[in-house]
């Protein structure tokens, strides 16, 4: 079984047949930033914009036998046309059209991109090559980024429920996160890149430290809550019994914010802050500071 997203790289295939990789990502993010199809989202990467959940799509489809990665090409081995439903004949012309415009020159396609999306260029090795106005690299209407003042000390919170990697990843660049801290108690996610080593892996790969703090977590047994009293309850025993208990790993956490300058955020899963732990540890930290420290939930 194959996804919609996993659909479309098939089609991107037999509209190009053996593609370059790079060429396949450029391709995907002018259908999402410019046709509106909603297949992956992407960050500024080593060549410009990237989408790590599509770099594993590519792996499954390999194991599923459709197609064969080589060291910087795809090839479309086996075709989809058995398998229902189809593509939409507006993605398909959609894909067409991308092809009629850039063909397989990719030096072009590059060039378009970093041109008029120059945020995705921030890390990229080419962005001279292309001649891109680095001033506007900052430039982005992805994400939600705060306006905040230089001088003063700022805690981020941030869930991932509801968000792509990319998406996420998105936020922390945009608003400059130098310390992403993982508050979940059992940090797994059947949801791509949102386990510890891979979230951990691809922080790392955008210059963002990734700690784990499961002490400030709350353990599965106590999850079960049915109802918001439940989650009040749970709450008041989180902060009695867990949080008052690990203050240590709280003051290690104030000690990045106030001596190593450094700019973090705090997260779980929960996209509301207000049915989350993590708001305790956040509001914790400021109490600890004198409330010299803004908090800012993403």
């Amino acid at each position: 079984m194959t996804t919609y997203k996993q659909k479309v790289i098939l089609e991107i295939l037999r509209v190009w047949g053996e593609l370059d990789k790079l060429m396949l990502q450029k391709i995907c993010f002018l259908l999402n930033k410019e046709y509106n199809i909603p297949i992956y989202d992407f960050v500024p990467y080593k060549y410009g914009p990237f989408s790590f959940t599509l770099n594993n799509d590519l792996f499954s489809l390999q194991k599923k036998g459709f197609i064969e990665l080589n060291e910087n090409s795809v090839i479309l081995k086996k075709d989809e046309d058995k398998i229902k439903p189809k593509l939409d004949y507006n993605v398909i012309d959609t894909i067409l059209d991308v092809y009629g415009r850039f063909g397989n020159d990719k030096e072009l396609i590059i060039k378009y991109i970093y041109k008029k999306f120059p945020y995705y260029t921030q890390m990229s090795k080419l962005y001279q090559k292309f001649d891109v106005n680095i001033k506007n690299k900052k430039n982005n209407n992805e994400s939600k980024t705060e306006k905040i003042n230089e001088n003063k000390k700022y805690l981020f919170t941030v869930g991932y429920e509801g968000k792509s990697l990319e998406r996420f990843l998105n936020l922390l660049m945009q608003n400059k996160i130098d310390i992403l801290v993982d508050v979940r108690n059992n940090p797994i996610s059947r949801k791509f890149g949102f386990s510890k080593e891979k979230l951990k892996t691809f922080c790392e790969k955008l210059s963002i430290e990734y700690i784990h703090l499961p002490q400030l977590g709350i353990p599965p047994e106590y999850r079960e809550h049915r109802s918001y009293n439940d989650l009040l309850k749970l709450f008041d025993f989180y902060y009695k019994k867990i949080l008052l208990k690990n203050i240590d790993a709280i003051y290690n956490i104030l000690f990045f914010l106030k001596n190593k300058n450094k700019k973090l955020a705090i997260m779980c899963f929960e996209r509301d802050v207000n049915f989350c732990h993590r708001k305790f540890v956040a509001n914790e930290i400021k109490k600890i500071s004198n409330n010299s420290i803004k908090i800012i939930h993403l």
